[in-house]
């Protein structure tokens, strides 16, 4: 029995050696603390003793471990991860890809870009509220080749209910200050009564020292549209536009978006304006607008100013919700951080809303990396 141990412990030993002398492996590390003490000023000071569960910023509770691995054409990722919000540690495994030459296969995402490309084109508004609406496909699994550098078609499948594969291709260029994107893809279904899905798109984008603005169109037909009884609707289509700019003017950083979330669909548009300014070097000013084409509602006005030196900062934030309706919420934020050689940083913020009545201190201590 030792003799046949001690064979099989020198085998796997070689073995693992030999694993190792092909296999690139990175392994990284992420954590994040934030707990906090809060104090309702109108609540009768009902005070709260916890730990944020928000871990969209960073700065929620969470751990994480992730290992890169390379091997040949082979790479992918594997990770731990543990977050408050779920209160549950789960292993994610992501982006498997085998590379060949022009060839890549597995877990190769989607090439669609312009969905995102200005503005607040991400959001697309007419169908928020439909969970199976997206303006281009979810893919689980393709095989992308680049035809030339800059052009890739792509055969892919997805995980949506009904969609069972689909093409896609994509062309990206640039010329001095100038770069630009078409793209477009088709997700096709054998399931009776299920239409086939179509985005089409283009971006161009124009930087120099001055200035850069960005443009871009998007044509959807039939994605995802659902009616409330689940049963698909009649093929549609529509159009989504963007515009925008940012600039660096006389020591101020500007930036103006607009969006047309759909040509079909009226009282939609939306427009983003910001403007900050360095009055000194430790205080910047900053204000923004946000209108919508909606009557009575949506439009939104805020001021800002910060403060930061060594090892304080601060902020404060004022602004005014739907001023343009019958009732308008203002609200305020304020908040003071110290952070400390070890890095752990410590704040009392303020923050009151008069759309609910809502006004609460908070002080704690938060450390991320």
């Amino acid at each position: 029995m030792k003799a046949i141990f001690a064979v099989t412990a020198l085998a796997a030993a070689i073995s693992t050696q030999a694993f190792a002398a092909d296999t690139e492996t990175e392994v990284s590390y992420l954590g994040s603390m934030d707990a906090f003490f809060q104090v309702d000023l109108l609540d009768d000071g009902a005070k709260t003793v916890g730990l944020t569960e928000d871990d969209d910023d960073g700065e929620g509770v969470e751990i994480a471990m992730e290992t890169t691995i390379v091997h040949g054409p082979f790479s992918g990722s594997l990770g731990l991860e543990y977050y408050s919000e779920d209160d549950d540690a789960a292993i994610i495994v992501g982006d498997i890809i085998i590379t060949d030459g022009n060839l890549s296969f597995g877990q190769v995402g989607s090439l669609m870009s312009t969905d995102e490309y200005a503005g607040d084109m991400l959001d697309y508004e007419p169908w928020d509220d439909d969970e199976d609406a997206d303006q281009v496909a979810d893919v689980a699994a393709g095989f992308k080749y680049m035809v030339m550098e800059g052009f890739y078609v792509q055969l892919q499948g997805t995980d949506e209910d009904g969609a069972d594969y689909g093409v896609a291709a994509q062309y990206t260029g640039s010329s001095d200050a100038l770069s630009y994107v078409v793209e477009g893809e088709a997700q096709l279904s054998d399931v009776s009564g299920v239409d086939d899905e179509y985005f089409f798109g283009a971006g161009v984008t124009y930087s120099v020292d001055a200035f850069t603005a960005a443009a871009a169109v998007n044509h959807f037909y039939n994605n995802g549209l659902l009616e409330d009884d689940g049963v698909t609707s009649a093929p549609g289509q529509d159009t989504e536009y963007a515009l925008e700019i940012s600039a660096d003017v006389a020591g101020a950083s500007l930036y103006a978006g607009w969006t047309d979330y759909s040509t079909e669909t009226e009282d939609d548009e939306f427009l983003e304006l910001t403007a900050a300014y360095a009055v000194t070097e430790t205080i910047t000013a900053g204000v923004g607008y946000e209108y919508t084409t909606a009557e009575d509602a949506g439009d939104y006005f805020y001021g800002t100013l910060a403060y930061a030196e060594g090892q304080i900062a601060a902020s404060l934030e004022a602004g005014l919700e739907d001023f343009d309706a019958e009732t308008t919420h203002a609200y305020i934020f304020a908040d003071v951080v110290y952070t400390s050689e070890a890095g752990v940083a410590y704040y009392t913020e303020f923050e009151r809303e008069s759309s609910s009545d809502a006004t609460t201190l908070t002080m704690g201590g938060r450390y991320s990396f």
